[in-house]
């Protein structure tokens, strides 16, 4: 004899399904980005670190973002991850950035032997790439 433990049709939602479709006839745009969150340069924007070494990042319109989780770390020593799921229509353009490490090297006349001429210094440039979606 077989017992049904299931006595009504009530499949609850998801909560990830609530926040990110409005109306299922026409459903969002959505893309999923992963890193780790911080605060952006204006209180209406998110930056969204791409890498551990935090020098590749995204902003991302708060309005934009549609649902948000923190995944925490693990015991293989990841440091837990943010989940962003963006709506594409409030941001059909966004803009990643990166910091990349430059070498510059002082350089003096042939022969020189000052401590100026054999230093090494490190710089900093900016680099920003344009990525934009498209929305079908």
């Amino acid at each position: 004899m077989t017992t049904d433990t299931h006595t009504d049709n009530h499949i609850e939602e998801h909560p990830l399904v609530r926040d990110l479709v409005g109306d299922p006839g026409t459903p969002p745009t959505i893309v999923r980005l992963t890193g780790y969150a911080g605060p952006g340069l204006t209180d209406d924007v998110v930056r969204l670190y791409l890498d551990e070494e935090v020098r590749t990042w995204v902003d991302i319109p708060r309005k934009a973002v549609r649902h948000s989780e923190l995944r925490p770390a693990d015991n293989s020593g990841s440091h837990g991850v943010s989940v962003l799921w963006v709506d594409s229509a409030d941001a059909p353009e966004l803009v990643w950035s990166t910091r990349i490490p430059i070498q510059a090297v002082a350089r003096g006349e042939k022969g020189s032997t000052s401590s100026a001429e054999q230093t090494q210094s490190a710089g900093v440039a900016d680099t920003d790439v344009r990525i934009i979606r498209q929305v079908p």
